[in-house]
């Protein structure tokens, strides 16, 4: 149902980067001997936009509602400017917004994480191009909405220790490729994540047109 607003979308980021003439237009110009050249009039405007947010940047303020809440306000308003400090989340907000006014989404994921990977509690800037989300939702925090996806490219060590799979069970997920369809592609995963007693089986539930994560 979103295969042709994506590639709408993929169209407007293609636009800022100042390719705007399809193949098509593009092989007409040059067979009449003509170059096709283009004036990128777009790419100023959303700078503008972009560095009009980075101006009005807003800060943290937490407030209580009764003087006996001003200390734990204090604490928390701290809190959570650390936090932005140390994930630099006004710069990954920055770009969330210039997905926004480019393609109409911008996305944020907040986390926590593993210690080692930095601070534990994080809040970053995601691809438009790695999610997809429940087209039927109208909530505006998505809480009606019955999948939200995200995919990506991963180092095979990364996809082995982190849901916990042995080097056979990975080999058997990619085998499922002559004729493969999501039914197999997700039961080949599911149980692979099962026999290995991954915290991620937990995590998974069933949709109508595969499984999400959580």
């Amino acid at each position: 149902a979103q295969d042709v607003n994506r590639q709408e979308m993929a169209v407007d980021a293609a636009f800022y980067d100042g390719k705007q003439w399809t193949a098509e237009d593009a092989r007409e110009m040059e067979k009449r001997g003509q170059v096709p050249i283009g004036y990128n009039q777009i790419k100023p405007v959303i700078n503008w936009l972009c560095c009009n947010e980075q101006r009005n940047r807003m800060d943290f303020k937490v407030v209580g509602r009764g003087p006996e809440d001003a200390k734990a306000a204090e604490i928390k308003t701290a809190l959570m400017k650390y936090l932005a400090d140390v994930n630099a989340m006004s710069h990954h907000q920055s770009l969330a917004f210039r997905d926004a006014i480019k393609i109409g989404v911008g996305w944020m994921e907040d986390g926590v994480q593993n210690g080692d990977d930095g601070e534990e509690l994080y809040s970053r800037h995601v691809n438009w191009r790695e999610v997809l989300h429940d087209s039927k939702s109208r909530q505006y925090d998505l809480r009606d909405c019955r999948y939200l996806f995200r995919h990506g490219y991963y180092d095979v060590d990364m996809v082995v220790n982190g849901f916990g799979l042995s080097e056979e069970r990975y080999q058997k997920i990619l085998s499922v490729r002559p004729g493969y369809t999501i039914e197999s592609g997700r039961d080949a995963i599911l149980e692979a994540m099962e026999d290995s007693g991954s915290l991620f089986s937990s995590r998974l539930r069933d949709v109508s047109n595969g499984a999400a994560i959580r």
